[in-house]
């Protein structure tokens, strides 16, 4: 299935419902931008390599002085080939981003003061924990819902999906994985309490995710 941008915005009409369903958040993207562009420069844009550009899908640019979300957009290289149940389960990845930054937009400003104070103390560990605690909710509840979605609407099955997951990795300490896994185990899905977790103090986040 060779990508386009109808494809793509047909796919994120369907999705979006579903997404706002499972995580009860509201995504608003009745405005959004396109982009498909080559594995080479999404490779230099995001210092990654090619085999990963390939298969990379991004959304919101953020800007992190002004504190707002200025671009909502969905990137995809523009050979981008995969089976229709995966590229849903990748869409919805990203729509539920969207929906994280639209509801929560305090966590541009918290991510925003974080990358800052590291840059200037990058081996001060209280930090890195703080930094790794709120990646793990960002990209584990991203995931967590990507997946329930998966399971219930596109399941996943095929080559295609064995060999992504080979160059994405899946490594146990990920925050994807990671951050997956205790949402599931210590909140056991439960939507409320999932969410009361983006307008928690960041130190409790850290005890959660055990950072």
């Amino acid at each position: 299935m060779k990508i386009t941008k109808d494809l793509v915005r047909k796919t994120i009409k369907k999705i979006a419902p579903l997404v706002e369903k499972e995580s009860q958040l509201k995504t608003n993207l009745k405005r959004y931008n396109v982009i498909l562009t080559t594995p080479e420069e999404i490779a230099s844009a995001r210092n990654i390599s090619i085999s990963l550009a390939e298969n990379f899908t991004g959304s919101y640019k953020v800007d992190f002085e002004k504190s707002l979300i200025f671009n909502r957009r969905f990137i995809f290289p523009k050979n981008f080939n995969c089976i229709t149940k995966t590229f849903k389960m990748m869409i919805s990845h990203e729509v539920m981003h969207n929906a994280q930054f639209e509801i929560f937009p305090y966590l541009i400003t918290l991510t925003s003061n974080l990358k800052k104070a590291l840059k200037t103390n990058p081996n001060d560990e209280n930090l890195k924990k703080e930094k790794k605690s709120l990646d793990y909710l960002i990209e584990g509840d991203a995931r967590l819902v990507e997946n329930n979605l998966s399971k219930r609407y596109f399941s996943i099955q095929g080559d295609y999906f064995a060999k992504l997951k080979s160059i994405f990795g899946e490594e146990k300490d990920s925050v994807y994985t990671a951050g997956e896994r205790i949402l599931r185990d210590k909140f056991k899905g439960n939507r409320k309490d999932i969410n009361e977790l983006y307008t928690a103090p960041i130190e409790e986040l850290v005890k959660i995710f055990s950072c």
